[in-house]
């Protein structure tokens, strides 16, 4: 369940990208971001290759965004650098992940730890990058209704 450097990295790359609404170049992007432009090219070809981001070939290339900032969405950035989305306790009563568990039947921390990745679940599939790039506190308050549905 922890948030890596380079989906850290690719999520401020495609919010970069949506703030300035247009053709961004890597330089753009690297000083922009405070990030080397070797990392951001990796990125960008990851992302490319998902379908978020397009690259604008020629003297004035760069990239831009594929398509509408609202139709992007946070866990959309993050699965495309081919990492499972959350990574928890995998192990059910009926496909134990160790036989010699004595918690294999029942398993408090199994419960919190399953309603924590669906939580965060709803959360990356719910935010739009054009939604992550508000201004924090009412990125904070679309979260925490989300998360306070019933």
């Amino acid at each position: 369940m922890k948030v890596t450097r380079g989906e850290e990295q690719a999520l401020r790359l495609v919010a970069a990208m949506a703030r300035v609404e247009g053709q961004i170049t890597l330089t753009e992007l690297s000083i922009a971001e405070n990030m080397a432009e070797p990392t951001i090219a990796k990125l960008m070809g990851k992302l490319r290759r998902a379908g978020i981001v397009k690259a604008v070939r020629g003297r004035k290339g760069g990239y831009v965004l594929e398509r509408d900032p609202s139709d992007i969405y946070m866990s959309e950035v993050m699965r495309s650098l081919g990492r499972p989305l959350l990574e928890g306790i995998d192990c059910t009563p009926e496909n134990p992940r160790d036989e010699e568990c004595p918690h294999n039947s029942d398993c408090g921390l199994r419960s919190v730890i399953n309603r924590l990745e669906s939580y965060m679940s709803v959360v990356l599939d719910k935010v739009s990058i054009e939604d992550m790039i508000k201004p924090e506190q009412t990125v904070d308050l679309q979260v925490k209704d989300l998360t306070t549905r019933k």
